[in-house]
Order: structure tokens, then sequence, then C-alpha cells
């Protein structure tokens, strides 16, 4: 498994040259022999002009009895960070088929006719540069005569745990209402050690970090419309920390502009070059240590491709871009792009090294990045994504190539990029996003997970882990992964990206970068609890983890 991550690109030199600043750092994951996983970022630190998606925003869930029929969907509450909504429009997308949309193209309307059952209704919003984004809101048509009866809280099953982890998610989604009608949630703690933080007690779903050794109990509430309420505990347990065999660990990225990994917390130097190389994604083989890795600069061909083994610089040429790296065997392979003239301009060619011998994956008709290779047997398989036309700024289609022949994920209608892949027991999952919807696909079957960018993705037994982030706005992201598609937070009230994930036994490793307000800084997360690597300035694109 590889990571990869790529910004977009026109298809002219000058328009490249505005773009360029913005590209790339790919991560990659590694197994204990040789497992590495790629990621990419479409909106992050250093993409300030690419265009983000609008927020959609549906309105609050509604409750109404008969004889009243219709209510009012109210979408103002959308928007977009850098730009304007300039396309609304409602459907009804589950619920009784009496009903009556009276402007779905209006950011306000009535819905009449409506008849008695439990409806969602669906807004999509489009900004002025095609982006488009959704929001659901669930509307109940209750029965006047029937009496309210109290909700149902299932505060989850008890849970234990070992230090040093000391986060765990409290998760309410099992109550019910027989009325269909819950408005409020409720954690608190009613017994148990001094220590712990409940990120947001007013949720379904939250994390409850900094726990000690002992035992806590947590209380849900559950309340409804008409202000019944109900009422359920559970229990965690934390054990003290258990005598774990040593593990390294193994993070690729960059320190002052020049291109860095870090082994166990102590940065190792890659290059020396003023204006430096970002290290993108790492493989660690036995002793061996390799990094890949992109020097970045303002004009296509001064951009160059390399990776090091074990600091041992490989060049795979100039105008080339080099985003994830794998290792099979004695065989090296680097997924990456190259620019090649094209008309009055330049085009990105998706390519990958085997051994430093390059092979295309495009024809160069269209703009086309490689972002993450990874090998099953003899099959090399590479995520990406080419552009659906020779048209700058065009959508991108999703996609990956197995042995140089392209499998679609998406369609030219949607903006997609596929930025992880890896192949486990012949099932091929891929990471990535879709219109703004962070998502993966097993065997082309789209998976989604909600609103943002998925970064990195790893398969371990029929557990899915995959790595991302959602930009709110400017200067607001929240990095995140999701374990079997169940959300888990890793910051807040900052700016920040998780790119590459890993899983050591039952430990989960999330890398990226975050911004306090200093400047951004590279770190990773360890089951959720944040470990700051030294540094000056930069990102951690890359982990591994080993014996």
């Amino acid at each position: 498994m590889t990571t990869g991550k790529v910004n977009s690109y026109t298809s002219t030199k000058n328009q490249f040259m505005n773009k360029i600043a913005l590209y790339l750092f790919i991560i990659s994951i590694a197994s204990v022999i040789s497992f590495v996983s790629c990621q990419r970022e479409i909106s992050c630190e250093g993409c300030r002009d690419r265009n983000k998606s609008p927020i959609a925003i549906a309105g609050p869930d509604q409750v109404i009895a008969l004889p009243t029929d219709s209510v009012l969907l109210n979408g103002n509450s959308s928007s977009d960070p850098d730009g304007s909504i300039t396309e609304w429009l409602w459907t009804k997308i589950s619920g009784p088929a009496s009903f009556n949309i009276i402007k779905p193209s209006d950011s306000t309307t009535n819905v009449e006719t409506l008849a008695l059952g439990t409806y969602q209704f669906e807004l999509k919003v489009t900004d002025n540069g095609g982006l488009s984004a959704k929001d659901t809101m669930q509307l109940i048509v209750k029965n006047p005569f029937q009496p309210n009866r109290p909700p149902i809280a299932n505060a989850g099953t008890d849970q234990t745990i070992s230090l040093p982890t000391n986060t765990i998610t409290l998760n309410g989604n099992g109550s019910t209402d027989p009325d269909n009608n819950i408005t409020s949630y409720a954690w608190s703690k009613i017994s148990g050690p001094a220590s712990f933080n409940i990120g947001n007690a007013s949720i379904v779903q939250t994390q409850v970090a900094n726990l000690i050794e002992g035992v806590y109990q947590f209380e849900l509430k559950v309340a409804d419309a008409g202000g019944l309420f109900s009422k359920d505990t559970m229990q965690v347990t934390v054990n003290h920390e258990p005598n774990n065999p040593s593990v390294n660990i193994y993070v690729a990225g960059m320190e002052n502009n020049l291109p860095v990994y870090w082994k166990n917390g102590q940065v190792i130097p890659l290059d020396n070059i003023s204006y430096g190389f970002t290290g993108t994604s790492i493989a660690v083989v036995g002793n061996d240590i390799y990094v890949a890795g992109t020097r970045n600069e303002l004009v296509w061909h001064d951009y160059a491709a390399k990776y090091w083994k074990n600091g041992q610089a490989i060049s795979l040429g100039d105008a080339a871009g080099a985003t994830s790296i794998t290792v099979a065997g004695s065989d090296v392979y680097v997924a990456g792009w190259k620019w090649e003239p094209s008309g009055s301009g330049a085009m990105a060619i998706a390519k990958y090294w085997k051994n430093g011998q390059a092979v295309s994956l495009t024809d160069g008709l269209r703009e086309a990045f490689a972002n993450c290779i990874s090998i099953s047997g003899s099959d090399v398989y590479v995520a990406g994504q080419e552009s659906a036309n020779s048209t700058p700024f065009s959508n991108y289609i999703a996609k990956y190539w197995k042995n140089g022949v392209a499998v679609l994920l998406t369609s030219a209608s949607s903006d997609a990029w596929a930025n992880s892949i890896t192949v486990v027991d012949n099932n091929v999952y891929v990471a990535g996003y879709e219109d703004g919807i962070a998502k993966y696909w097993k065997n082309g079957q789209s998976v989604p997970l909600s609103q943002g960018v998925a970064t990195s993705i790893v398969v371990v037994g029929s557990d899915v882990y995959v790595a991302g982030y959602h930009q709110q706005g400017q200067g607001s992201s929240i990095a995140k992964y999701w374990k079997n598609g169940q959300e888990v937070l890793l910051n807040s009230g900052s700016e920040a990206y998780a790119n590459s994930i890993a899983v050591f036994g039952s430990d989960i490793y999330v890398a990226g970068s975050e911004n306090n307000g200093n400047g951004f800084k590279p770190k990773y997360w360890k089951n959720g609890q944040a470990v700051p690597l030294p540094s000056n300035g930069g990102f951690a694109g890359s982990i591994v983890v080993v014996n």
C-alpha cells in the first residue's frame, strides 16, 4: 500500500506556474515487512488558491403532527468558503410517496401534501466553481392521537483499554425512540478517576480523552421532543501499560523545506538542496529505508523526482514528481508524474518507475497524476486521476491502473481523486474523494464516509482504516480517521491534516501536520493521542511502524 498527495494543475505553462507551488506531498505506509499506503491532499496547507467545496446545511430535523401537512425547508445556512453558491436542489431521498416540493431549486421552499411517516430530504448546493456538497434533514409526520412515548437510551457496550491508549469513543447510536423524535443527548461521568475529558457531551458519538488507570462509568441521557427521557450507563476499564515489544516508528516529511524522515522522533536529513525536496513516501524493508520525494519549484521544468535508499539519492528525472514508493523483493517501484511538452505548454503524464525505468500510464492528451502504487504478486496497481478532457480545470476522473490497464471509479460528471490503493486477498481498495465526500471503493463499489478527503487506506483482516480530513473553511481543518466507517476526530479548534495511516497490532498511527497559530508542525497520533515531532516547521506525510 502506498500513499500519495497531489494538487491539480492546468495544462499550460503559465497556468501551471500559478498553481505549481500548491503541489504535492504523498504519504506511504508500510506493514511489518513492506506495507506501504498512499495518500494525497486536495485542499491543504499549501493550497489556498484552489476552489474549495461549498458547505451544505439542510437545516434541523423537524416533527409535525397531522392535520398539519406542510413544512418549510431552509438551506440558507449553507455557505461557500471562497466564492458563492449558484445552484440549490432539494430532493426527497426516503419516506412516504405523498409529497410536493414547491420550489426545489430555491434555497428555501415549502413541502406540502405530507403523509404520516418519516421523510428524509436532501439539499445539494453547487458553487460558482462547479463543486457541490450535500446534506440531509429528517421530517417526522406524527399521528396527533398517538400519545408520546419515551425514548430508550443505549450507551453502548462496555470497553477495556490498556495504557498508553487513553482515549475511547462513546457511542449512543443504539438509542431509539418509538416515535422517532429524539432531540438531545447528554453524556456525563458518574464514577471513576478524576482525569477525563469528554469532547462534546451533547452529541450522540463523542471521544473521551485523558483517561488514567481505573474503572469509569459514563451515563447517557436521551430526551425526546415531548420532554420524556431515559438513561443508560456503560463502563470503561483502563489497565496499566503492558510490557509490549518495542516498535520503530518511521515518519517521512519535510523540515525547513528539506526532505527528512524521523526514526522514533529523531530527525534524519536526506538532502541539503536550498530549495529543498519534500519527502512524500516511505517504505522500510529489513534494514533498508526508502524515501520518495519531489523538489518543489515554481516552474514545471525545474521540478525533479528522486528517491533515497539509506540516504543515497537516485534520480528519476526533471520536470517530474515522485508521490509513492514500495518495494517488492529486489524491485523498487515509485509512482508519480512527469511534465512533457503539449501544444504551447506542458501536460502531466501519470507514470511509475520500476528500478528507475519509467512506464507511462496515460497518453498525454489529458492531465493525469499517479498518486499511489501497490504490488500484489506479479501485478502492479497504481491509483490516480485523469482530467475528463483537455480543458483546464475540468473534472478529474478517479481511476486505478492494473498492469497499465485503466479501471474507472467515477465518471466525468463529478470531480474525484484516487489517493491511496491496497490489495488484500484479491480485493482492491482505493481511497479518495468525490464531489467533496471522502470515500473508498472496494472492487469499484463506492463506500461514502463523510464530508472531506480520504488520503490513505489500510486493511487488516476484516477491518478497513482510512485517514483523511475535512477542511471547514480558511484556517480550519479537522484531521480524522475512520475505522469501518466510524469517524474518529484527531483535533479541534485548529487546522490539521491526516495524511497517512498505519496499524500495528491493536495500535493505530496517523501522520500529519497541525497549525496551532505558529505555523504547521509535523506530528503523528497514536490511538488518538498527539505525538509532536522535533521541527521548526514542516509536515509529516507518511508513516511506517515495524519491529
